[in-house]
């Protein structure tokens, strides 16, 4: 009996371990060996033609989806895109409920502009913004010997009577080319 109780004793000390790291786990994500947190939706690839929009020239792109319970999410990048050179990319995100606002449209584009900066180990304050209309916008940022320009625009089905623009779908287009900046280039290729 003694001995029963000491191992009744150890299994309710190591119970009470296991659920006290459990616990200071929680707020800790799970993840793959692969680094991606477990429960997240993994990018698969498609081709062009089953995607939710038409690009006039697909055959250079390659196109990955995931897709969310509350959104939708494609990226397309261009093959022919090199890492310090030349780039392309594309990310187009719809969502099943609620609606991208003019609200924060601003906020969500400046910080999405400083995390391309950050990606590309670009200086924030080398960042210069441009706006073309109320819900499209433009930030130019040097990439080493590149210059880049990334524009996001709001468009799609407008959900509920709000006064200010405002679509279930964004699009964020990325360009990028070797050389001088050269602004309207970058500006029209958008």
């Amino acid at each position: 009996m003694i001995e029963s109780s000491q191992t009744l004793s150890a299994i309710a000390a190591a119970c009470l371990i296991l659920s006290a790291s459990v616990q200071g786990a929680v707020a800790q994500q799970s993840k793959t060996l692969g680094g991606r947190i477990i429960g997240e939706a993994e990018w698969q690839r498609i081709t062009p033609a089953a995607s939710e929009f038409d690009v006039t020239s697909p055959h250079h792109f390659m196109v990955r989806k995931k897709v969310f319970s509350q959104r939708y999410q494609e990226r397309w990048t261009d093959q022919r895109s090199t890492r310090d050179g030349a780039r392309l990319a594309v990310f187009y995100e719809r969502l099943n409920v609620g609606s991208f606002t003019t609200s924060s449209y601003e906020q969500t584009f400046e910080r999405l502009a400083v995390g391309l900066a950050g990606h590309f180990g670009t200086d924030v304050d080398d960042i210069r913004y441009e706006k073309l209309s109320r819900a499209f916008r433009l930030a130019y940022l040097p990439h080493g010997a590149n210059h880049c320009a990334m524009g996001m625009r709001i468009f799609g089905v407008s959900q509920g009577g709000h006064t200010s623009f405002n679509g279930d779908r964004n699009i964020r287009v990325t360009v990028c080319k070797q050389g001088a900046p050269d602004d309207p280039l970058l500006k029209t290729s958008h």
